[in-house]
This record gives structure tokens, C-alpha cells and sequence, in this order.
């Protein structure tokens, strides 16, 4: 009997990666629309395209909460 506990089998394995790449595709995509939304705001003031980019970018900052919300094996926030 090992004192580490038991080893993962291949299906773990596989989630726990997907669950580490959704995390990491989260973060990346949390960075881009808070950089997306920032910028508009500060280069553009109340253009028509700092609106726009500035609506893209909540979504991309809701999306990436819901990624990052549920990549784990726990309960989803």
C-alpha cells in the first residue's frame, strides 16, 4: 500500500486537464476583456466603438467568470 494514496485512472487524468485548460482559457479570456474594456474607456471616451468594444468586453468578462466558476470538480460557484 502506497503512503500517497490511490493513483488516477486515464478518466481522471483527462479531467483534471480539461478542468486546468478551461481554468487557463478563463484567465486568458479575463485578461483580454478587462485590457478590451479598459482601453476603450480610456482611448475612445463615448464613441460609438468604445460602447461597442466596451459591450463585448462585459461579455468577455462574464464568460471568463463562468469558466473559471466551473473548472473545478467542486460544486460551481
Amino acid at each position: 500500500m502506497s503512503a500517497s494514496g490511490p493513483k488516477p485512472n486515464a478518466v481522471e487524468i483527462a479531467r483534471m486537464a480539461t478542468n486546468e485548460r478551461q481554468f487557463w482559457a478563463g484567465v486568458a479570456l479575463l485578461v483580454v476583456a478587462g485590457a478590451l474594456l479598459f482601453g476603450a474607456t480610456a482611448v475612445g471616451g463615448l464613441d460609438v466603438f468604445s460602447q461597442a468594444s466596451g459591450a463585448v468586453a462585459v461579455l468577455g468578462l462574464a464568460g471568463s467568470a463562468v469558466l473559471i466558476g466551473t473548472a473545478g470538480d467542486e460544486r460551481p460557484v
